[in-house]
């Protein structure tokens, strides 16, 4: 009976001891597992946050053009559209996700924008200076003429035409500097009104042929030099519409990067959460099988108690 009984602690023993051996390699899969799980969790997250900062570039450069006009600039904001593009493929890999499915024909519709915006923005400096030049010419034209000194009419007309000239010329300065929010005609105003008066003055009789044909030639330039400002500022308008697209878009694309980043960094914390307790679990399970290998040894070590006579 004896050795029979002795028999029975063993198997215990050995069962409690294969039971935690199997815990202990079960222990390591899972945290081998887990571990493996969390560092491509991170590796995307990084990728996200690459993506991040490209974004974050391109947003910096366009601004930059838009200030500077630069080529170069413009070159940057292209190569680093492409740059986004690709960080998003490789994304796009590993993560499914609705926000970055959207993301292409975001990064499209920017590149179209930006597009749109160097056009309206390159019309818009040829506008600008056409009318500087239109400006010049009618102030060189002014300097050109001839009037007897005797002829006190045409002096006073040839002066008064400088004059308004000159307000024309202020009031185009006076409107590239307002940004204002004020519609077209409110912007227009100083221009028509001096451009107005240039007419009115012009308008006034010479017996000097060469001041008629001056006074007519300055009249058809202010006439385009007021078309000109009026024709800059349907594609100021423009330009800025396309400004405030592009920051949406821009936002749209940063917002929906970040949101994926913030959805990956929950994945994260609930993978680690989730390995920190399954591993917990096992840990216990290993520590109580290893009391009852430890109880069964100690039991089989005892001699048996001796029985009544």
């Amino acid at each position: 009976m004896r050795t029979l009984s002795q028999l029975k602690f063993r198997e215990k023993i050995g069962s409690s001891f294969g039971v935690l051996i199997a815990l202990i390699i079960v222990n390591a899969l899972v945290s081998g597992l887990a571990a493996g799980s969390i560092v491509h969790q991170f590796s995307i997250k990084h990728d996200l946050q690459q993506a991040i900062s490209e974004v974050d570039r391109v947003r910096l450069i366009a601004s930059g053009y838009v200030n500077t006009h630069s080529r170069e600039s413009a070159q940057q904001v292209f190569f680093r559209l492409e740059a986004t593009r690709r960080q998003l493929d490789r994304i796009a890999v590993t993560l499914d996700d609705a926000q970055l499915r959207a993301m292409p024909a975001q990064l499209d519709d920017f590149k179209l924008q930006f597009q749109k915006y160097m056009a309206e923005a390159d019309q818009k400096a040829a506008l600008q200076s056409r009318a500087v030049a239109l400006g010049q010419r009618m102030v060189a034209q002014l300097g050109e003429v001839q009037v007897d000194p005797r002829e006190l009419p045409d002096r006073a007309l040839a002066d008064n035409v400088r004059g308004h000239v000159q307000e024309l010329q202020w009031a185009g300065f006076g409107m590239q500097a307002n940004l204002l929010n004020a519609s077209m005609d409110e912007q227009m105003a100083g221009l028509r009104s001096a451009l107005a008066q240039l007419d009115q003055s012009s308008a006034a009789p010479s017996r000097n042929p060469q001041l008629q044909r001056l006074l007519f030639r300055v009249q058809r330039d202010a006439r385009d030099y007021v078309a000109s400002f009026e024709s800059y500022l349907r594609y100021r308008a423009r330009n800025q519409a396309t400004e405030k697209e592009l920051t949406d878009i821009s936002d749209a694309i940063q917002g929906g990067f970040n949101q994926a980043s913030a959805s990956v960094g929950q994945v994260i914390q609930q993978r680690i959460y989730g390995a920190s307790a399954l591993m917990a679990t096992i840990f216990l399970l290993s520590l109580l099988s290893a009391l009852d290998g430890r109880n069964a040894a100690h039991c089989a070590g005892q001699p048996a108690s001796p029985r009544a006579s």
